[in-house]
């Protein structure tokens, strides 16, 4: 199993801004990726712990500006989501699977937009306060659990 322990000793690794990465043998860990402002990963799966740690220091972060998360694997952890994060901020649209979830950021004016996919894709963006309807429900940063 390939492990980043190496790569995230090169300056490069801790100067960058931004990466992208297809992970295809290893186990991806959040962690490994906070330093950066912007952030893609392609990888076969992401355990609910992992996007549950992504949430929570994002909303802690001063650098964190997007983090999108692909996985090939089904994701079928909706339930444990939902139990970690309550339920989506936006109704599911019957034609177009996709839940929203809009957390406070705290000590900001921004909050954090957690968007699930129907292609398993999960998306990390801060957005102006005033981008989102007042009718939308923002939850507080803290995980239900």
């Amino acid at each position: 199993m390939l492990n980043l322990q190496e790569i995230r000793q090169l300056d490069q690794w801790k100067n960058s801004r931004c990466v992208e990465v297809v992970v295809d043998g290893f186990h991806v860990q959040i962690q490994d990726f906070l330093n950066f402002e912007e952030v893609d990963i392609y990888c076969r799966m992401m355990a609910v712990q992992d996007i549950v740690s992504l949430k929570e220091n994002f909303l802690a972060s001063s650098t964190l500006s997007s983090f999108d998360i692909q996985t090939d694997a089904d994701f079928n952890e909706s339930e444990q989501l939902h139990a970690s994060f309550g339920l989506p901020s936006l109704p599911v649209d019957q034609g177009v699977f996709q839940k929203k979830w809009f957390f406070r950021i705290p000590n900001n004016e921004n909050v954090l937009s957690v968007n699930l996919t129907m292609a398993d894709q999960l998306i990390f963006r801060p957005l102006f306060l005033n981008r989102v309807s007042m009718s939308v429900p923002i939850l507080s940063g803290r995980s239900l659990r």
